[in-house]
């Protein structure tokens, strides 16, 4: 295709392609950056970490019972069940260097490893939340202007305070306090902010309310991420367009483009060679949220979007654009 320059305000972009995912944040025009942050199209990737899962350890326990009976009992499955819970090719860096600024992320405790007591989870294990960590600080160390939302919404297998606690004392331990903005109004933070004050994180957890002054982590409240639970595109649009008309201002607002694969889908992808999430649901739905934002850009106030399989489609790039609308 054809690449033709075009220019917006002090940003110049070659359509079909923005030149540095890297660093889209650090080029907004003035106009962008003083706004809420509530008001910033931001790419996210929908169970960021699921990009590597392991066979040779057993179930999570963030799925139904039957699968992890099936998974548990007849260890060859789990290659099947790989399959449908792979939502992203590209790893965490990766995704941040395409242009991604928010990340949901999943986490259990994990018995499999005593040096390792917390990993990423979608219906199988993954990479030690470590890991995950240190590839977010690597990627802000390098990009001093950029900000990333982590959002850690899903937690199992935890044993309370002592579990919540040690996660948030990874947290400070590998990012530091200084790069962590505090909860406060969204009203107050634009980008502008985030750069003055040398904030590069704002950071949501599960379970946490009540340690927010003292942990600079805020609680759920501040987020809404409505779930259509659908594996039907023509039910999932109309349900995420209702939320979005109705949101809520004074929190971030999440736009799940997902579609969620029933038992029977997989029971079926059983017999059919090379069946798996992304070629039955996920590669299509990307694509049509894609289409669909493009349809929908001048009438709808996007905030945060997420996908599977984010380097599709041209999907980041699609995000990042409205800002210059």
């Amino acid at each position: 295709m054809l690449m033709e320059s075009a220019c917006y305000e002090n940003q110049v972009m070659i359509q079909g392609g923005w030149n540095d995912g890297a660093s889209w944040m650090s080029r907004l025009p003035p106009t962008v950056t003083s706004r809420s942050i509530r008001d910033i199209k931001i790419p996210g990737s929908h169970d960021s970490a699921a990009f590597e899962l392991f066979i040779n350890m057993k179930c999570a326990k963030d799925n139904s019972s039957a699968v992890q009976f099936i998974g548990n009992n007849i260890p060859p499955s789990r290659r099947i069940i790989r399959r449908w819970a792979i939502t992203q090719h590209l790893t965490i860096k990766d995704q941040l260097n395409l242009g991604i600024r928010y990340l949901d992320l999943r986490v259990s405790r994990s018995t499999h490893d005593p040096n390792v007591p917390y990993r990423m989870v979608h219906t199988l294990f993954g990479r030690p939340l470590e890991h995950i960590f240190e590839s977010v600080k690597e990627f802000l160390d390098e990009n001093l202007n950029e900000f990333v939302i982590l959002d850690i919404n899903h937690i199992y297998s935890m044993r309370g305070d002592v579990d919540i606690d040690s996660i948030i004392n990874h947290i400070h331990k590998i990012f530091g306090r200084r790069r962590l903005c505090p909860p406060q109004e969204l009203s107050t933070i634009t980008v502008d902010y985030m750069r003055e004050n040398k904030y590069q994180l704002i950071v949501l957890m599960s379970e946490c309310d009540w340690k927010e002054s003292e942990t600079r982590i805020w609680c759920q409240d501040w987020i809404r991420s409505p779930y259509a639970d659908t594996n039907k595109l023509k039910l999932l649009f109309p349900f995420i367009e209702h939320h979005l008309r109705h949101a809520s201002h004074q929190r971030l607002h999440v736009t799940q483009g997902i579609l969620t694969p029933r038992f029977w889908d997989i029971v079926k992808g059983v017999f059919v060679r090379g069946a798996s999430l992304e070629r039955r649901l996920a590669s299509k739905c990307t694509e049509a949220t894609v289409q669909w934002i493009e349809r929908k850009k001048e009438e709808l106030n996007y905030n945060i979007v997420i996908c599977d399989f984010v380097e599709k489609f041209n999907y980041c790039d699609t995000v990042i654009e409205l800002n210059y609308l």
